[in-house]
Parts: C-alpha cells; structure tokens; sequence
C-alpha cells in the first residue's frame, strides 16, 4: 500500500485497499497486528496456540497436532484457553475462521464457496450453518 501511495496516491491506494481483503494499510515499517496478540501479556502460551490458529485458517489443524507443535497436551491447551479465553480451543478457532470469512465477505466480491474453503470448511453448507449459529444470519445478509 505504501507502494501504491507513493507512486499514485493516497486516494488511489484507499481504493485498491477497499477491493482487497485489507480494510485499511499500516505502514511497512508498523508491526503486523494479529489477534492473538492481546493474550501476550496473559499467557504466552495461549498466545503462542492463537497464532499457530492464525497461521492455519485455510487448512485448520486438529487439536492434537496443535498441542505436539506447541509442547503441550490437549488436556493443558484446554485447561488454559478455559481459564484465560472462555472459550474451549476448538471453539475458539472456528470463531476465528468465521471472522475471517466475515471479513472476506464483507470486503471481497469472493464467491461464497470461495470463502468457506479459503476459511477451511470443506462444504457451503456446512459453513452457512456454522456461520449462522455464531453470526445470527446467512452469510449472503452480511454482503448486502
């Protein structure tokens, strides 16, 4: 985006910035916000398990790799995203998907199918139904 904005212009890069999946651009030399990020100072630990979640969006992976890549057992990933999250790890990382595939929809002309599998749902069907139990509504009533 800086790119963009040096050679065209900052109007010129807002747009291209509202046609990708980027709401808005940071500066090359800002770090790069995740959403994780705000449990760095909880536990580094469920920080460390959030990002390796944010790292596989597309391809989610089962808790079980999730606990061996990290080196923690299942039952301690769910012991610490109870105490710190609310929310059980699995729950939490479909959360996680979902809000991506929101913001895909809400800022992409993405085909809906498109979405689900680049958000790591193997079927539409599956993922409208999972979008509409977290969201309260289709996936379509977000693009309108």
């Amino acid at each position: 985006m800086e790119l963009i904005s040096d050679h065209l212009g900052k109007d010129c890069a807002s747009a291209v910035c509202r046609h990708t999946t980027a709401g808005h651009w940071r500066l090359g030399s800002d770090r790069q916000g995740a959403t994780g990020a705000q449990y760095t100072s909880i536990s580094k630990r469920v920080a460390e398990v959030i990002s390796l979640m944010e790292q596989h969006i597309e391809d989610p992976l089962p808790l079980y790799d999730i606990a061996k890549c990290v080196g923690l057992s299942r039952r301690q990933i769910e012991r610490l995203f109870e105490r710190y999250v609310s929310y059980s790890p699995m729950r939490y990382y479909l959360r996680l998907r979902l809000e991506w595939a929101k913001r895909l929809i809400e800022q992409t002309n993405m085909p809906f199918l498109e979405i689900a599998v680049a958000c790591g749902f193997v079927s539409s069907s599956h993922f409208s139904k999972c979008f509409r139990e977290i969201f309260g509504k289709a996936p379509r009533d977000c693009r309108r």
